[in-house]
């Protein structure tokens, strides 16, 4: 049982779920109000940095046969790309002066902390407002704040000041708390880690490695974490559930992270089945209504200390359409920063097809950051059924249920080097690879309430592609340290795993996806096809051919 495992950080800041992400244009309609003084938002400022110094650094520590390849850098290392540090000091002392309560990143490239509405407002001139025009009120900027005057030429970006409040009380009672009597009854036990680790070849990492121990793995989070369900699981399927550490990233009311823990449930488990013996897993909790560059800051934070986490997963992503280029300028920074220090990020690329904006607007679209260019954007299959070997197609539950495994020729990011050779337009492709999603598949979960009241659920999605793969790097990771050394950095894959799609070998590293297509609303893509496709990447990845060939370069 997992009794006292999951625990509760606060006071920091440091899916293929869409996150909405509402445009800050205009100065909203009749149902807003002004934001009460005393509230605490996130915000970061980004200062200037050599962002192209170090995207360079960090695809030539990424890419084969570079002299750089595999030599990773020290937060110290990576700083000297971000913002003079006398510039910053002073540019932080006066922020601090005004009310900031935060600290220079790790990367030097950002301050990053919390303002009340009343120092926002003195400090940028710009209103707070409430908007309640949507699902739930949201305290935003009635405009995009813009760069003080007095530090213009050291900081380039302001971000943030944007979060989901919680709904107004609704004056019923409270439902009791469950306790262990109502337990759910265990369903049966599906064969599926034996599925899995047969049809991705994981029995190789399972035998030469640990399990991941030694890995810490960070998810990025917009659900509360249901320790109740974690245990109601292990006790099922008699699983073993690594020890989970949820990180506060901002200072939400616990109320906008929904009464119900499903997400991080799925997420959590679908890492453990494949990599039970993880070191940890830091969930890093975030208001669904703030950038996703404040989770990212705080994970790759971390990543730069001893102990942080080496591969990062999120399943929760951004319709590129609703992203500011502000907080995509700095989302980028950061995972830069991630990829030179070898830190491996896994992204979801969506469970609405080749429609990532979906239900906003349907035409097509990508995710971020599973777009980004140095993150490894994962797809969604199912297995096929009917005579022969186990197989996969593209994940499409249409027309019965909107939803597939995302996955566009469209981006706002450039093409970058490991995708030169791709036919199509010139900007990034999604995903580059892809992995087990139907829901039928991984459920049926434990899904309780935080009153204590728990359900036996089907979940799926391109929410467990991403723990899912990055378990299996975490794996792969373990196996590649001998004895008892520390886990290997892998870094960004996305290089390595293009050269390799093109190389002899490539039939034995790579399960080529070839039937089905992600397209639920007529936008002409994306079909699976022989070799890459907008659809499934390169397909899935063999593991344990993908350990030999790194044993076999030494």
């Amino acid at each position: 049982m997992m009794q006292g495992r999951v625990a509760r950080v606060t006071g920091r800041i440091g899916a293929g779920l869409l996150l909405a992400a509402g445009a800050l244009t205009g100065c909203g309609g009749a149902s807003d109000s002004a934001a009460p003084d005393d509230l605490e938002l996130p915000v970061a400022f980004g200062l200037t940095r050599d962002a192209t110094g170090l995207s360079a650094t960090a695809l030539a520590r990424s890419t084969p046969g570079d002299p750089l390849y595999g030599q990773w850098l020290t937060a110290d290392e990576i700083a000297r790309y971000g913002a003079g540090p006398e510039a910053a000091k002073q540019v932080l002392a006066e922020l601090k002066a005004a009310g900031l309560v935060g600290e220079l990143h790790p990367t030097g490239g950002l301050i990053v902390g919390t303002l009340s509405v009343a120092e926002a407002q003195e400090v940028l001139g710009v209103d707070i407002i409430v908007d309640d025009s949507g699902a739930g009120p949201v305290a935003k900027p009635a405009k995009p704040p813009e760069v003080p005057r007095q530090w213009l030429g050291t900081v380039a970006e302001v971000v943030g000041l944007t979060l989901q409040l919680p709904p107004e009380p609704s004056g019923a009672p409270s439902a009791p708390a469950s306790d262990g009597a109502t337990a759910p009854t265990c369903p049966p036990a599906p064969a599926l880690v034996a599925t899995l680790t047969e049809y991705y070849g994981l029995a190789p990492l399972h035998a030469a490695g640990r399990g991941g121990e030694g890995v810490t793995m960070g998810i990025l989070q917009i659900d509360q974490t249901s320790q109740r369900a974690l245990e109601i699981f292990e006790r099922c399927y008699n699983a073993t559930i690594p020890p989970v550490t949820t990180v506060a990233v901002d200072p939400s009311d616990p109320a906008v992270f929904g009464p119900v823990a499903e997400e991080s449930t799925l997420d959590i488990v679908a890492a453990s089945l494949i990599a039970p013996n993880l070191e940890s897993i830091r969930s890093y909790q975030f208001n669904p209504r703030a950038s996703i560059a404040f989770p990212l800051a705080a994970a790759i934070g971390d990543a730069l200390a001893e102990g942080g986490p080496q591969i990062i997963s999120t399943s929760i992503g951004v319709c590129e359409l609703n992203l500011r280029s502000q907080a995509l300028d700095v989302s980028e920074w950061l995972l830069a920063a991630g990829a030179a220090a070898g830190v491996t990020v896994i992204a979801a690329a969506g469970d609405t097809g080749s429609s990532a904006c979906a239900p906003g607007t349907d035409v097509e679209s990508s995710q971020y950051p599973a777009s980004s260019t140095f993150v490894t954007g994962v797809g969604g299959t199912r297995f096929t059924s009917g005579p022969g070997p186990l197989a996969e197609q593209v994940w499409n539950d249409s027309p019965a249920v909107q939803q597939a495994g995302g996955g566009a020729t469209v981006s706002v990011l450039p093409r970058p080097a490991y995708q030169q050779n791709l036919p199509g337009p010139n900007n990034r492709i999604v995903p580059d690879l892809a992995f087990i999603a139907a829901p039928a598949t991984f459920g049926p979960i434990p899904v309780c309430s935080d009153e204590g009241v728990c359900a036996i659920k089907v979940v799926g999605g391109t929410s467990a592609t991403s723990p899912g793969v990055a378990a299996a790097v975490s794996e792969l990771a373990d196996a590649l340290a001998p004895g008892t050394a520390e886990p290997r950095r892998l870094g960004l894959l996305n290089p390595l795993l293009y050269s390799l799609a093109v190389g002899s070998d490539s039939a034995s590293l790579f399960k080529d996806v070839t039937v089905g297509n992600n397209d639920l609303f007529g936008v002409g893509c994306c079909n699976a096809a022989p070799g890459y496709d907008p659809a499934t990447g390169w397909g899935s990845v063999d593991f344990g051919a993908l350990l030999a060939y790194y044993q076999s370069q030494g």
